[in-house]
Protein backbone atom coordinates (compact mmCIF):
# COMPACT_ATOMS: atom_id res chain seq x y z
CA UNK A 1 0.00 0.00 0.00
CA UNK A 2 1.57 3.42 -0.52
CA UNK A 3 1.85 5.71 1.83
CA UNK A 4 2.28 9.22 2.25
CA UNK A 5 1.80 11.86 -0.50
CA UNK A 6 -1.01 12.48 -2.68
CA UNK A 7 -3.54 9.53 -3.03
CA UNK A 8 -4.32 10.60 -6.59
CA UNK A 9 -4.31 7.76 -9.58
CA UNK A 10 -4.14 10.61 -12.27
CA UNK A 11 -0.71 10.83 -13.84
CA UNK A 12 0.64 12.74 -16.97
CA UNK A 13 0.38 9.90 -18.82
CA UNK A 14 -3.11 9.09 -18.48
CA UNK A 15 -3.60 11.41 -22.06
CA UNK A 16 -1.62 9.47 -23.62
CA UNK A 17 -3.26 6.12 -22.80
CA UNK A 18 -6.56 6.38 -23.89
CA UNK A 19 -8.93 5.34 -26.41
CA UNK A 20 -11.98 7.83 -28.10
CA UNK A 21 -14.62 7.48 -29.53
CA UNK A 22 -16.82 4.36 -30.82
CA UNK A 23 -14.35 3.25 -33.19
CA UNK A 24 -15.20 1.45 -36.28
CA UNK A 25 -15.25 -2.35 -37.55
CA UNK A 26 -13.50 -3.47 -40.24
CA UNK A 27 -12.96 -6.98 -42.19
CA UNK A 28 -9.84 -7.54 -43.39
CA UNK A 29 -7.99 -4.69 -41.99
CA UNK A 30 -4.37 -3.96 -43.30
CA UNK A 31 -4.80 -6.89 -46.04
CA UNK A 32 -6.76 -7.39 -49.30
CA UNK A 33 -9.98 -6.50 -49.71
CA UNK A 34 -9.86 -4.38 -46.20
CA UNK A 35 -14.11 -3.33 -46.04
CA UNK A 36 -15.82 -1.56 -43.71
CA UNK A 37 -18.24 -3.62 -42.17
CA UNK A 38 -21.23 -0.41 -41.53
CA UNK A 39 -21.99 2.16 -38.87
CA UNK A 40 -22.52 1.23 -35.75
CA UNK A 41 -24.52 2.67 -32.90
CA UNK A 42 -23.35 2.21 -29.17
CA UNK A 43 -19.79 1.10 -29.91
CA UNK A 44 -18.81 -2.25 -29.97
CA UNK A 45 -17.51 -4.87 -26.99
CA UNK A 46 -14.23 -6.51 -27.15
CA UNK A 47 -14.36 -9.89 -24.67
CA UNK A 48 -11.06 -12.40 -24.19
CA UNK A 49 -12.82 -15.30 -22.15
CA UNK A 50 -9.95 -17.76 -20.48
CA UNK A 51 -10.76 -20.91 -18.68
CA UNK A 52 -8.53 -21.35 -16.22
CA UNK A 53 -8.62 -23.97 -14.17
CA UNK A 54 -7.24 -23.74 -10.10
CA UNK A 55 -5.26 -27.29 -9.77
CA UNK A 56 -6.80 -29.34 -7.26
CA UNK A 57 -4.37 -31.13 -4.17
CA UNK A 58 -5.44 -31.80 -0.67
CA UNK A 59 -3.58 -29.96 1.55
CA UNK A 60 -4.29 -26.47 0.10
CA UNK A 61 -6.01 -23.92 1.85
CA UNK A 62 -7.56 -22.33 -1.40
CA UNK A 63 -6.35 -20.16 -4.68
CA UNK A 64 -2.54 -21.12 -5.14
CA UNK A 65 -0.11 -19.29 -6.79
CA UNK A 66 1.78 -21.58 -9.30
CA UNK A 67 -1.65 -23.88 -9.61
CA UNK A 68 -3.94 -22.52 -12.33
CA UNK A 69 -3.32 -23.41 -15.37
CA UNK A 70 -5.28 -21.83 -19.02
CA UNK A 71 -7.50 -24.36 -20.59
CA UNK A 72 -9.02 -22.46 -23.11
CA UNK A 73 -9.18 -19.01 -24.66
CA UNK A 74 -12.06 -17.37 -26.19
CA UNK A 75 -11.99 -13.59 -28.22
CA UNK A 76 -14.89 -12.35 -29.52
CA UNK A 77 -16.48 -9.09 -30.68
CA UNK A 78 -20.01 -8.02 -30.30
CA UNK A 79 -21.17 -5.22 -32.30
CA UNK A 80 -24.33 -3.07 -32.95
CA UNK A 81 -24.99 -1.86 -36.61
CA UNK A 82 -26.87 1.12 -37.80
CA UNK A 83 -26.46 -0.13 -41.23
CA UNK A 84 -25.12 -3.44 -42.95
CA UNK A 85 -23.56 -3.34 -46.09
CA UNK A 86 -23.60 -6.14 -48.38
CA UNK A 87 -20.26 -8.50 -47.74
CA UNK A 88 -20.98 -7.91 -44.34
CA UNK A 89 -24.86 -9.21 -45.08
CA UNK A 90 -22.90 -12.14 -46.76
CA UNK A 91 -21.01 -12.84 -43.69
CA UNK A 92 -23.29 -12.80 -40.97
CA UNK A 93 -25.45 -15.28 -43.07
CA UNK A 94 -22.57 -17.73 -43.88
CA UNK A 95 -22.09 -16.89 -47.53
CA UNK A 96 -25.71 -16.50 -48.32
CA UNK A 97 -27.39 -17.72 -51.40
CA UNK A 98 -28.44 -14.18 -53.31
CA UNK A 99 -31.15 -13.79 -56.05
CA UNK A 100 -32.50 -10.56 -57.31
CA UNK A 101 -36.08 -9.07 -58.23
CA UNK A 102 -36.95 -5.79 -59.32
CA UNK A 103 -36.50 -3.99 -56.36
CA UNK A 104 -34.06 -6.10 -54.27
CA UNK A 105 -31.44 -8.26 -53.82
CA UNK A 106 -33.15 -11.34 -51.90
CA UNK A 107 -30.48 -13.19 -49.39
CA UNK A 108 -30.96 -16.87 -47.99
CA UNK A 109 -28.25 -18.38 -45.11
CA UNK A 110 -26.24 -20.78 -46.56
CA UNK A 111 -26.43 -23.91 -44.61
CA UNK A 112 -22.72 -24.74 -44.54
CA UNK A 113 -19.60 -23.05 -42.42
CA UNK A 114 -16.93 -23.65 -44.94
CA UNK A 115 -12.89 -22.36 -44.60
CA UNK A 116 -13.66 -19.67 -47.40
CA UNK A 117 -16.38 -18.24 -44.77
CA UNK A 118 -13.62 -17.22 -42.27
CA UNK A 119 -12.19 -13.58 -42.14
CA UNK A 120 -8.67 -13.22 -42.27
CA UNK A 121 -9.27 -10.79 -39.43
CA UNK A 122 -12.17 -8.34 -37.81
CA UNK A 123 -10.73 -5.20 -36.50
CA UNK A 124 -11.72 -3.12 -34.01
CA UNK A 125 -10.08 0.54 -34.77
CA UNK A 126 -10.00 3.38 -32.13
CA UNK A 127 -8.55 6.66 -31.90
CA UNK A 128 -5.71 6.63 -29.50
CA UNK A 129 -5.38 9.92 -27.37
CA UNK A 130 -1.68 9.70 -27.69
CA UNK A 131 -1.93 10.27 -31.66
CA UNK A 132 -3.05 13.25 -33.89
CA UNK A 133 -6.44 13.02 -35.59
CA UNK A 134 -5.04 10.34 -38.11
CA UNK A 135 -2.17 9.43 -36.34
CA UNK A 136 -1.77 5.62 -35.30
CA UNK A 137 -4.96 3.57 -33.79
CA UNK A 138 -5.39 1.36 -31.39
CA UNK A 139 -6.16 -2.15 -33.19
CA UNK A 140 -8.29 -5.11 -31.55
CA UNK A 141 -8.33 -7.79 -34.38
CA UNK A 142 -9.83 -11.02 -33.83
CA UNK A 143 -8.13 -13.50 -36.84
CA UNK A 144 -9.82 -16.19 -38.86
CA UNK A 145 -12.93 -14.72 -37.69
CA UNK A 146 -16.44 -15.79 -37.89
CA UNK A 147 -19.99 -14.12 -36.98
CA UNK A 148 -21.02 -16.88 -34.03
CA UNK A 149 -24.35 -17.40 -33.00
CA UNK A 150 -27.25 -15.38 -33.58
CA UNK A 151 -28.00 -12.17 -36.04
CA UNK A 152 -30.55 -9.96 -33.97
CA UNK A 153 -32.70 -6.98 -35.77
CA UNK A 154 -34.45 -4.89 -33.48
CA UNK A 155 -36.91 -2.37 -34.42
CA UNK A 156 -38.83 0.23 -32.16
CA UNK A 157 -41.23 3.03 -33.16
CA UNK A 158 -39.28 6.20 -33.90
CA UNK A 159 -36.12 4.80 -33.95
CA UNK A 160 -33.80 3.31 -36.87
CA UNK A 161 -33.51 -0.37 -37.38
CA UNK A 162 -30.46 -2.27 -35.53
CA UNK A 163 -28.51 -5.75 -36.32
CA UNK A 164 -26.19 -6.76 -33.47
CA UNK A 165 -23.67 -9.67 -34.20
CA UNK A 166 -20.48 -11.21 -32.47
CA UNK A 167 -17.56 -12.08 -33.93
CA UNK A 168 -15.31 -14.86 -32.92
CA UNK A 169 -11.64 -15.68 -33.43
CA UNK A 170 -10.61 -18.84 -34.10
CA UNK A 171 -7.61 -20.93 -34.06
CA UNK A 172 -6.31 -22.97 -37.36
CA UNK A 173 -6.03 -26.53 -37.23
CA UNK A 174 -2.31 -25.98 -38.11
CA UNK A 175 -1.42 -24.34 -35.23
CA UNK A 176 -3.30 -23.99 -31.77
CA UNK A 177 -0.77 -22.59 -29.87
CA UNK A 178 -0.93 -18.83 -31.03
CA UNK A 179 -3.86 -17.16 -29.69
CA UNK A 180 -5.98 -15.57 -32.71
CA UNK A 181 -5.89 -11.96 -31.30
CA UNK A 182 -4.09 -9.12 -31.37
CA UNK A 183 -3.76 -5.71 -30.24
CA UNK A 184 -1.91 -2.87 -31.97
CA UNK A 185 -1.17 -0.18 -28.88
CA UNK A 186 0.19 2.97 -30.54
CA UNK A 187 4.01 3.53 -29.12
CA UNK A 188 3.15 7.06 -28.02
CA UNK A 189 0.72 5.01 -25.80
CA UNK A 190 3.05 2.55 -23.81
Amino acid sequence: MATGGSQNPISAALVNRMLFGAGAIYANWGVNKETLLGTTRGGAEWRWNPDVRQIEADGISGPTQGLKRVITQAYSLSVTFLELKEAALNWFLYGSNRTHDAQHIIHRPGSQVIDALYIANVALVAEASATTPGGDPYVLMLENALPDGEMVMNTEHNNEGLWQATFMAHYTMTDQSTPPFKLYQPKGSS
